[in-house]
């Protein structure tokens, strides 16, 4: 008597297709929850981190003004760097680095902070936050001074480029003279235009201090 084959084991075409369903469900729902470039969130980390540290950097070296010791690492163990979307060296989309420089005259008389390869969306949100907090706020090598130039520079392109600088001001205990005369082509010029004091007040001044 002939016998009929049963059934194969294992999983059959229905079994398959349902396999390969589920699998890419679950692909575009991981995607569409980690993907940085839509977390509205991660930005939102980033930004309160970007406040929390200028807040607490300015208060930590308030009295000597002298930010050469400041490095990401140390400011993270002294919880003045929070984590955010990443690290104390990173975010959900690119670096994180934290240096002293110099911006008017001394070394590590200020400071700041970079974040690379954001994404435009997450640009334009941090640099329109952050603008009008710190010192200077580039987007790409170019200085942001409202939303307005936070929209333009952070949709041109791919990725950016964010810097935030914070001056800590005059540093106790020296007196730097005048790097230019008073009648100095380049002091008349920024004494017309009457942004002489917005960087070095002290450029174009008979006075010490």
């Amino acid at each position: 008597m002939k016998i009929s084959a049963s059934n194969s084991s294992g999983f059959g075409l229905l079994e398959t297709v349902l396999a390969i369903g589920l699998g890419l469900a679950l692909t575009t729902a991981s995607l569409a929850i980690f993907s940085p470039a839509s977390g509205a969130v991660s930005t939102e980390q980033e930004i309160s981190r970007l406040d929390h540290l200028h807040a607490a950097v300015t208060s930590a070296y308030a009295s000597s003004r002298d930010f050469n010791s400041l490095v990401a690492y140390t400011a993270s163990q002294n919880g003045w760097l929070q984590d955010g979307s990443g690290n104390w060296h990173s975010t959900a989309w690119g670096d994180l680095s934290l240096t002293p420089t110099n911006m008017a005259g001394l070394p590590g008389d200020g400071w700041q902070v970079e974040l690379t390869m954001l994404p435009a969306d997450v640009c334009q949100r941090i640099a329109g936050a952050e603008v009008g907090i710190w010192t200077h706020v580039y987007v790409d090598g170019h200085e942001v001074a409202d939303n307005a130039d936070a929209t333009t520079l952070c949709t041109a392109g791919g990725s950016h480029t964010f810097l935030a600088q914070s001056y800590g001001g005059r540093r106790p205990g020296y007196a730097i003279g005048p790097i230019l005369t008073p009648d100095a082509p380049l002091c008349v010029q920024l004494r017309e235009e009457g942004t002489i004091g917005t960087v070095r007040p002290d450029l174009c001044s008979d006075s010490h201090s």
